[in-house]
Parts: C-alpha cells; sequence; structure tokens
C-alpha cells in the first residue's frame, strides 16, 4: 500500500485543539497507560476528551509542535528540544484541571507516574520529545502514522538532534524500530497492569538514573530514543 505522502502534513493552532482532542480520545481510548490514569471506566469515558484537550492546549501548542496530517486522519503532539519539561509554576497551574479530571483520590498516583516518566528523559540532552501520535481507528494501518513520524524525524536527522518516545503497547514496538528506535530498559508505574519495556537507540544519549520510587510497580512502558541518522 502507498504511504500517505509526508508532505501532507500540517501545523495546528488553536482552532484545532477540540478536533485534536477527539482524534486522540479516539485513539487512546483503549491505551493501557491512560486506563491506568483513570483507573475508572466510567470516569475515562466522561473525561478522556476533557484530558487530551488541557494536555493539547496547555502544553504542546504553545509549543507551535501539534502536527497532523492533512487528511485529519492522525495527529502527533511534539515538544521541541529543551521545552518538554514543565516548570513547577506550570505544574501547579495544571494541578486543578488534572484534580478535575483523574480525581482528587487518583490524582497522586498519576503525578508519581508521570514524575517516573519524566525521571526518565535523557539527562539534560537536546532531544525532539513525542508525546503523542495516533491515528483515527478506522484509518490506522493507512500509513498515516508513518506519514507523521517520517516528517518529523527527517527534521531531527537535518538538525542533528535524537527523537524520544513512550509507548505503551509491546506490539507497538517493531512499528517503532522501523524507525530507528530500540529498547533499552523497563519503566514501571505503581497500581497498574502489565504493559511493556523501554525503548532506546545507541548510546549515545545516556538515560536518567534517577531511581524509581518505593511502591510496589506493576505497569511498564517502552521508552525509545532515536539517535541521529546519519
Amino acid at each position: 500500500m502507498d504511504h500517505p505522502p509526508g508532505d501532507a502534513v500540517i501545523s495546528c493552532t488553536e482552532s484545532d485543539t477540540a478536533d485534536v482532542a477527539r482524534l486522540l480520545a479516539r485513539s487512546f481510548a483503549d491505551d493501557p497507560v491512560i486506563t491506568w490514569m483513570f483507573d475508572d471506566p466510567v470516569r475515562q469515558r466522561a473525561r478522556i476528551e476533557q484530558a487530551f484537550e488541557t494536555w493539547v492546549r496547555r502544553l504542546f501548542l504553545p509549543k507551535h509542535a501539534v502536527v497532523a496530517h492533512l487528511s485529519g486522519h492522525a495527529v502527533a503532539c511534539w515538544s521541541p528540544p529543551a521545552r518538554w519539561r514543565l516548570t513547577v509554576t506550570q505544574q501547579l497551574r495544571l494541578l486543578p484541571s488534572m484534580a478535575s479530571i483523574f480525581g482528587v483520590g487518583r490524582l497522586p498516583n498519576v503525578l508519581s507516574g508521570v514524575q517516573r516518566m519524566a525521571d526518565r528523559h535523557p539527562d539534560e540532552n537536546a532531544h525532539w520529545y513525542l508525546g503523542f501520535i495516533g491515528t483515527d481507528p478506522e484509518h490506522q494501518c493507512e500509513g498515516f502514522g508513518t506519514a507523521l513520524l517520517d516528517h518529523a524525524l527527517d527534521r531531527c536527522d537535518r538538525e542533528r538532534v535524537p527523537a524520544y518516545l513512550e509507548a505503551s503497547r509491546p506490539e507497538n514496538v517493531p512499528f517503532y524500530e522501523r524507525f530507528g528506535f530500540r529498547v533499552h530498559v523497563e519503566l514501571e508505574l505503581p497500581d497498574g497492569p502489565p504493559v511493556v519495556g523501554d525503548v532506546a537507540c545507541g548510546g549515545s544519549l545516556p538515560m536518567s538514573s534517577a531511581a524509581d520510587h518505593a511502591s510496589p510497580p506493576s505497569l511498564s512502558l517502552t521508552i525509545g530514543v532515536r539517535c541521529i541518522i546519519v
């Protein structure tokens, strides 16, 4: 099957927020990490679009790095080099929204898991971070996600900057390996179903050595680092 051309990729703006959030909500409806975050299927169905709208509007759009396929069937949310980490002020401003979305009782576990993911980022190295990439379930395996990745990774290679991601499904690892990502180490999150291990490429980007929290972990994530393709 011919893949959609990479030049059919457009940048998203504030007016696209609701459409991007709806697409990501459909794409991640059964994602293990999203399911773990909510820990309540009723709340997840009611709040998942609100979650993605908050993340897209407040975390990714200000960085001008949300892109979509011209077809409208796929979207990717990136953080540019040195801009993925939230400041303390940004975290505090997000807390009320996160409490509303996940519930006050669930919020500590969510924040603990998010911190573990942050601790695994390469230390102080410039890298593009892929926060989310999703394709409408009715149009998966049609090349739209591939077109978005090709578009972004071409830029990484031109700029000679690595790329980094987290993936929550073991069956997705071979897909990312086609683009140069490699499995590295397992990241575990507390109080969730088993998912997969971490991904990393090469060795030019040292991973953080921060220790995991002491609570018993049972959800694991795939984290990926793709080195520069020369």
